[in-house]
């Protein structure tokens, strides 16, 4: 009984994790729901709320944690001391600028690890707005985003006096050389390849951070890769342990978070292709795959993002008898946990 009682704050830890996460991938909050007409895949996520608010309840957590969990409220952040590798971030502002959800955690959780503080814009323009109010001391920024891509965001940055000495790093799946040179080319100073590595993320954000306020774009080369440690977080075959790794080190909460967002998200993407295949909507097609391959690249889901990317490439003018079994395989992948 004495264990059972012990192991209550863990319980109503990952319960509120579920809550939270429900909650976002919905509709930004579950108090939101109320005024929003459901979708048959909504009904689910709201009977899912309503299971984790009774068990929570019966644990006995606590009013205020209750409307953090329902109104959408950013979880607390992990704790912990900061590795001296990061010791040179502590403080620093950064705007990362990321429409894909699973993207947005994975990097924002790294960077809190390392000490930063992050702001999240979900698009160009919400960046711009963002940068008219807050001041920051780097950008990461995202390339294929809706309303305002990363492109357009980073030539309105340099337009600008005020924030034109901006470093703008690129953050992308995308490694192609034309994207780097094209990203350079819109005023972009440098690029951290998904999935991110802690190492090469802290190395650039303090290289650029300690060369001033001169806007000098690096030349087009790839930075290398930090080596990967030798330990694995979790016993899943469909993520790389190596990624996992270098990502939570340790962080056994943080990962449960992670890898229930991609579960959710990733397979409602895959019912949402589907749909835009039976649909002949080519465009939407390819926009989600390229977002999905992109969140399974970060969380080292690479055969799912090999496959999205064979979808992506497809999705334009492939026909569709090639494209449904790639789409039956991510789904096969994505069940087989």
């Amino acid at each position: 009984m004495e264990n059972r009682r012990n192991d209550t704050p863990t319980r109503i830890d990952h319960l509120l994790t579920e809550l939270y996460l429900s909650a976002n991938s919905i509709a930004g909050s579950a108090e939101s729901l109320l005024r929003t007409p459901l979708s048959p895949e909504q009904r689910v996520h709201v009977e899912k709320i309503n299971t984790d608010v009774r068990q929570l309840r019966a644990l006995g957590a606590s009013a205020p944690d209750l409307a953090r969990g329902l109104s959408g409220t950013p979880l607390p952040e992990a704790r912990g001391p900061f590795p001296e590798t990061f010791q040179s971030l502590q403080g620093v502002r950064v705007l990362l600028v990321e429409d894909n959800l699973v993207n947005q955690q994975v990097a924002e959780a790294l960077l809190r690890r390392m000490g930063v503080k992050v702001l999240v814009a979900a698009d160009g323009r919400e960046a711009l707005a963002l940068l008219e109010e807050q001041r920051v001391d780097v950008v990461l920024m995202d390339l294929q985003m809706p309303v305002m891509d990363g492109h357009e965001a980073a030539r309105r940055i340099r337009a600008t006096p005020q924030i034109r000495h901006l470093p703008i790093i690129v953050f992308s799946a995308h490694a192609w050389a034309d994207v780097r040179e094209d990203s350079l080319a819109a005023g972009m100073n440098d690029f951290v390849s998904k999935p991110v590595k802690p190492a090469q993320l802290c190395e650039t954000l303090t290289r650029w951070l300690h060369a001033g306020n001169a806007f000098t774009p690096a030349t087009a080369e790839a930075v290398p890769a930090s080596p990967a440690p030798p330990t694995a977080l979790v016993d899943d075959n469909l993520f790389d342990p190596v990624t996992l790794s270098e990502l939570f080190e340790g962080d056994e909460l943080r990962l449960s978070q992670l890898t229930h967002l991609f579960f959710s998200d990733t397979c409602a993407g895959v019912d949402q292709m589907y749909r835009a295949l039976e649909l002949e909507d080519r465009a939407t097609l390819r926009q989600l795959a390229h977002k999905f391959k992109s969140s399974s690249r970060s969380m080292g889901a690479d055969e799912v993002a090999d496959r999205l990317t064979e979808v992506e490439r497809l999705a334009d003018a492939g026909p569709a008898e090639a494209i449904q079994p790639l789409l039956e395989q991510v789904r096969r992948l994505l069940e087989r946990r």
